[in-house]
Parts: C-alpha cells; sequence; structure tokens
C-alpha cells in the first residue's frame, strides 16, 4: 500500500457569513491522480488554495506523512513546499520562458537537467525560451506554466482547469507528461469541466454534492 501524503479532516471553510463546505475529510496518497467535481462555487478551487498554503480554512486538522494532527497554521509551511498550484491563469514572472524555467529548476526536488529538456521538447516550446513570458498567448502560457511546474517536481501538484486554451496535440503532450510525473510516485489533484478527455489520467473521483457532501468513487 502506498503512503498517504496528507490526511485532511473537520474542514471547513465559511466567507461573508456563507458556508461554502463544512467538516470535508479525505486523504491524498502517493500516485494518486484525482479529479475533484462540483458546481460552481462548491468549493474545488478553495480546496485548492487551502491545500497549497495560500488559504487559511475556517478550521481543519491535517496530517502531513507520519506527522501528527496539526491546526492549519502549524501545517501551512510544510503544505507550502511539497505543493504546487497552478491557476487556470497561471503567473509567469516578466522574463524569459527559459528564465521562468530555469527558476524552478533552482528548487531542491527539481528533475535532473536531462529530464528537464525532456520535458520541454514534450511540450514543444524549444522555440518559445528567448521570448518574454508576459507576451506569449494564454495557451503558450498553459504551456510554459506546466512545464514548470513539472520541473518543480512536487509532491502534490494541483492543477485548476490546466487545458482550457490548448489544442489537442498539446493536449496529448499535457496527459503524458501527468501520467510519468505521477508514475514517479507525484500526487496529482485536478479540476476540469473537460474531464471527459482526461480520464486516461484520472483513477479517482472527488464530488462536492450540492448538499455540502464530499464523496469519492472510483473513475475504472
Amino acid at each position: 500500500m502506498k503512503p498517504a501524503i496528507l490526511k485532511v479532516s473537520e474542514l471547513s471553510r465559511s466567507y461573508n457569513g456563507h458556508r461554502v463546505f463544512n467538516d470535508f475529510k479525505f486523504s491524498l496518497t502517493e500516485g494518486d491522480s484525482i479529479l475533484l467535481q462540483g458546481e460552481n462555487g462548491s468549493g474545488k478551487t478553495t480546496i485548492l488554495k487551502i491545500l497549497s498554503g495560500l488559504l487559511e480554512p475556517s478550521s481543519g486538522k491535517f496530517i502531513i506523512g507520519n506527522s501528527r494532527a496539526a491546526e492549519y497554521k502549524s501545517v501551512r509551511p510544510a503544505l507550502v513546499e511539497q505543493s504546487i498550484y497552478l491557476h487556470q491563469q497561471p503567473f509567469l514572472f516578466d522574463t524569459s520562458v527559459e528564465n521562468n524555467l530555469l527558476y524552478a529548476g533552482k528548487s531542491n526536488s527539481a528533475l535532473t537537467q536531462a529530464a528537464q529538456a525532456k520535458l520541454t521538447r514534450l511540450f514543444g516550446i524549444d522555440d518559445l525560451l528567448a521570448k518574454n513570458a508576459a507576451n506569449l498567448s494564454i495557451g503558450q502560457k498553459q504551456r510554459v506554466a506546466l512545464t514548470r511546474s513539472l520541473i518543480y517536481n512536487p509532491r502534490l501538484l494541483m492543477l485548476d482547469e490546466p487545458f482550457t486554451a490548448i489544442d489537442k496535440e498539446s493536449f496529448v503532450s499535457s496527459v503524458k507528461a501527468l501520467q510519468q510525473y505521477r508514475d514517479r510516485g507525484g500526487t496529482i489533484l485536478l479540476v476540469s469541466h473537460q474531464h471527459d478527455r482526461s480520464f486516461e489520467l484520472i483513477d479517482k473521483c472527488w464530488c462536492i454534492h450540492p448538499r455540502g457532501v464530499l464523496f469519492c468513487v472510483s473513475a475504472a
């Protein structure tokens, strides 16, 4: 049995007196590839932001690896360290694509130089390396951002609508690269309305019911 990298319980989030969700419980295991589904406003992006250390929940208990259960403020640094959150409108530094990738390559968990070069070729961004990332099309930015995220090689990769502006060929490359990441032991939590195109990558679905219940089903 593969080890759990994160266990969460009693997870709740309210905003301006409105309860987004309440008392969610789930765990993420090494090598998981999970599709998170739910209606707009159900809390999908909120969960990704909480797990990446960007948004404090109203309550929650967190266990990272073999550590003891702790409150969010105590585990936030560890959440930030082990995860990458890629928003559907990815942020890239206002410099060359190459510098954006080099920044990721400096992380302690980064892929080898050879693996980075292979990934860059797979996403077809070799001819973009000298260009300023701020001047790229939305689809190009998504490819560069996903490449950069995979170069980081985090334990947990969270993707929020990563395929919205990329063409079919780039989508195939993205799924292949994510499968390779998963096979290395990386864990994927994906929000996508294009789930019919990405099921070959997915092994579980988490569904947020309109009544605020989180349940898991197999994608097999």
